[in-house]
């Protein structure tokens, strides 16, 4: 990606959490910003405080589990600034602690809310940015959920969803020469309500410095990343 300075980002989860630090790393450098969150006060509490801060930004409350919310979303990024060239989704983790037991109705919440969702972001921005010619996907997953020892199958069974949805992804778009490239980054965190602010920063910064290399995978906590690894090479094991 080129510098980020006039370009348009548009981020979910904006409300909190990482989401909320990563839109304001993307206005700090200068780039239009789309922030969006299920939750509304906490929306436009990060809205205040990024205008507070001299940013162009525009706040769009909605559910992205609902049908046709991602095409909206998306349709009102274009009409608003004309280009969207960042799509940094953050997706929420499942905070149900209970494992197998849950009930269908508690697995299909959080499939709706991680993994549909982000398809159907990805759906809606693709075909922009195909016609355009570049674009920049950040999917924010979480480093300890992914790993086997996380006690919430909920978030462990839909980040894996989200890695693997990412990894095709990639994939594809590396076989069609599109110009678009797929960045993920693996965060230390287990539980954004709890996140330390300078923690936030950290990983807000280390990911805006992966999109300008167009880097495939970042994370501040390599010793996660090693784990993740050993556990991927015994899986068949």
């Amino acid at each position: 990606m080129e510098p980020l300075a006039g370009r348009v980002a548009l981020v979910t989860g904006a409300g909190r959490g990482i989401g909320r630090a990563l839109a304001e790393h993307a206005a700090q450098e200068g780039m239009l910003v789309v922030l969006t969150d299920g939750d509304l006060a906490a929306l436009e509490e990060t809205e205040r405080l990024l205008k507070g801060e001299g940013a162009t930004a525009l706040a769009v409350g909605l559910d992205l589990a609902r049908p046709t919310a991602a095409e909206r979303l998306v349709q009102e990024a274009l009409d608003e600034y004309g280009a969207l060239h960042l799509l940094a989704i953050a997706p929420p983790l499942p905070a149900e602690p209970t494992g197998w037991e849950s009930p269908p109705s508690a697995w299909q919440a959080a499939l709706e809310a991680g993994v549909v969702s982000t398809a159907s972001l990805l759906r809606a921005t693709l075909p922009p940015w195909l016609q355009q010619g570049e674009g920049q996907l950040l999917l924010v997953l979480s480093a300890p959920a992914l790993l086997p020892t996380c006690p919430q199958p909920l978030a462990h069974v839909t980040q894996h969803a989200l890695l693997a949805l990412a990894e095709q992804v990639a994939a594809s778009l590396a076989t069609a020469e599109a110009g678009i490239g797929v960045s993920i980054l693996l965060s230390q965190l287990e539980n954004e309500t709890a996140a330390p602010p300078a923690i936030l920063a950290e990983e807000a910064t280390a990911a805006l410095v992966a999109l300008r290399q167009r880097q495939r995978l970042v994370t501040t906590r390599p010793d996660l990343l090693a784990q993740l690894r050993q556990h991927a090479a015994r899986r068949w094991d």
